[in-house]
């Protein structure tokens, strides 16, 4: 016979598993806090923080008008405590991460409204925080951070407010307006929210519709009222239709093996894909016995789920919609295992969370992909860069100053310049040289145009840092040409960085720097035997940061971001 002092001895599952799933959950969101502020910036995140840049000068001032843009004011916020371009980007980190909490704690505040227990709760938190794409991409400064974040806000209140209400179905739809409005890769939301009403809204489904229709376009109209004026009508109507016609919609010859990241991303987190797709599978299975809610909640996130992985262009960062909307069933699995098994919730979540745990591995791996390379290369660019000056690298690395030309070098980018050069025409790069440009770094995309940008490259800059080239020229006995591309003042350095006062020839005239020079080509030498050290001539006041000249190429500033 057990005495009941024994009884009380034995450990609690319960307790076990809230500590495991506590310890668990804490140490994968340190880890993802550690990530957004030490993990590699993707090319898409400069872009995106520097078009807070452009809309201090209006918001479609240098934009694709296309585009919805709420997002830019989100991600601007950090300009009233920063103008530094390295605190700039860790800051619109820190604004991503907190949205990527906010997805988190709202997963399981709608898993809990969805009458999953306390515990089911945060195991469906650990089924999202067990994908990687979750645990790489939800930091990132992104327009998707932050409509995933009010589409996850929107599946919250359709748990939260009275079901059917006309307050329930003006709020979906005006959630459904700001996640469109943050980008239109959000129409799939529109969809999932059609899709949810049709099912589970029976007789009424009309009147809901027609709710949630007035509150998506209320915010459409407020948000094209304010930025178009006048214009209303025809940019409500490029809103909708011009996005189908972007070449990122169309991109099979640019990005050929684009459904790769579908697969790894399934390869690489079998176990929580399998439990959350279990989780749905079973509750589909279970539709006659699902209360409203429920299957609203249903239909949204498989109606999301398949249309992302369907995507024509599912990047990383596309595939972390689904996720949140995927993770509030996974206890359902745990339900149905304890149940087919006689076995205690408790006990399956705890074997569930330890094959989840093979997770950290790779989270931690990650952390290996430093920014430090990007950070200190953005730093001694714009040190080298007045507030007006302008620089180009086809990727906006220093989002605090604005480019000279060729802008966003994507890979369509990259093929529309190709294209004009091997017709004969250069403007593209012509207009680049010839907004001033005093600064370039170079990356892969500059890389991928290097035959035409190269030996111009070479006439006009200097590298002054490992991918970072100087406007200048290496001065020497023999006459050399400096092709100017930006005027300024020009002072002699010497390959340590020391400031010279000896004369030299410019155009076949003796003059002392500092001195103006305008653009164009140049002749410059310094006199026979006068100087027993390498001389550069660069702009006035720079801040060299080493030995001149620096190696041209340096790390590849954006290796493995997508792996």
């Amino acid at each position: 016979m057990i005495r009941l002092s024994d009884a009380r001895q034995r450990p609690d599952p319960g307790r076990i598993l809230s500590g495991v799933l506590a310890v668990f959950c804490a140490t994968k969101l340190a880890i993802l806090g550690l990530a957004a502020i030490h993990c590699r910036y993707v090319m898409d995140e400069y872009d995106q923080m520097s078009f807070s840049l452009l809309v201090q000068k209006g918001l479609y001032w240098g934009l694709h008008d296309i585009k919805t843009a709420l997002y830019i004011y989100y991600f601007g916020i950090g300009r009233l405590f920063t103008s530094n371009s390295v605190s700039l980007m860790r800051l619109g980190r820190i604004e991503a991460l907190l949205l990527g909490f906010g997805i988190v704690f709202l997963t399981y505040w709608s898993a809990r409204r969805l009458q999953f227990g306390r515990l089911e709760s945060w195991f469906g938190v650990s089924a999202l925080l067990s994908v990687s794409i979750f645990m790489e991409r939800s930091f990132e400064i992104r327009s998707d951070t932050v409509a995933v974040f009010f589409a996850t806000l929107l599946l919250y209140w359709s748990t939260r407010a009275r079901f059917g209400s006309p307050i329930w179905s003006l709020g979906i739809g005006l959630l459904g307006s700001l996640a469109f409005l943050s980008t239109q890769k959000a129409v799939y939301v529109v969809l999932a929210v059609g899709v949810g009403l049709a099912v589970a809204c029976g007789r009424r489904f009309i009147l809901n519709a027609i709710l949630a229709g007035a509150g998506f376009w209320s915010g459409i109209l407020v948000y094209s009222f304010v930025f178009f004026g006048r214009e209303l009508p025809g940019r409500i109507r490029e809103m909708f239709l011009l996005p189908a016609q972007a070449p990122s919609l169309h991109g099979g010859a640019l990005y050929p093996d684009i459904r790769r990241f579908v697969w790894s991303a399934l390869e690489r987190n079998p176990a929580p894909y399998a439990v959350m797709a279990a989780g749905v599978a079973l509750s589909l299975a279970a539709w006659g016995r699902l209360g409203r809610e429920e299957r609203f909640a249903l239909a949204f996130s498989s109606t999301i789920a398949i249309a992302y992985f369907a995507h024509s262009q599912p990047w990383p960062y596309v595939l972390l919609w689904p996720l949140p909307f995927l993770a509030i069933w996974a206890p359902v699995l745990v339900r149905y295992l304890a149940k087919a098994f006689s076995a205690p919730g408790e006990f399956v979540m705890l074997v569930l969370l330890a094959v989840f745990a093979i997770s950290f591995r790779r989270n931690i791996q990650r952390l290996e992909l430093t920014n430090d390379a990007q950070e200190e290369t953005t730093a001694v660019a714009e040190r080298l860069l007045a507030p007006q000056d302008r620089y180009v690298d086809g990727v906006w690395m220093v989002p605090t100053r604005l480019q000279a030309g060729l802008g966003w070098l994507d890979a369509n980018g990259i093929q529309q310049v190709r294209l004009a050069l091997n017709q004969g025409d250069s403007s593209p790069i012509d207009d680049a040289f010839h907004a001033e440009p005093k600064v370039w770094i170079l990356n892969y995309r500059i890389a991928a145009l290097w035959r035409a940008l190269g030996p111009r490259l070479q006439r006009s800059y200097v590298p002054v840092f490992p991918n970072v080239l100087l406007s200048g020229a290496e001065v020497s006995e023999a006459s050399a040409e400096f092709d100017n591309a930006w005027p300024g003042r020009y002072s002699l350095y010497t390959n340590r960085g020391e400031i010279l006062q000896q004369p030299f020839w410019l155009d076949g005239q003796e003059v002392r720097p500092p001195l103006a020079l305008s653009r164009g080509s140049h002749r410059i030498a310094i006199p026979s035997g006068a100087l027993g050290r390498r001389v550069f001539l660069l702009p006035e006041g720079s801040s060299i940061p080493g030995p001149l000249p620096a190696p041209i190429w340096g790390p590849d500033l954006f290796a493995g971001v997508y792996e």
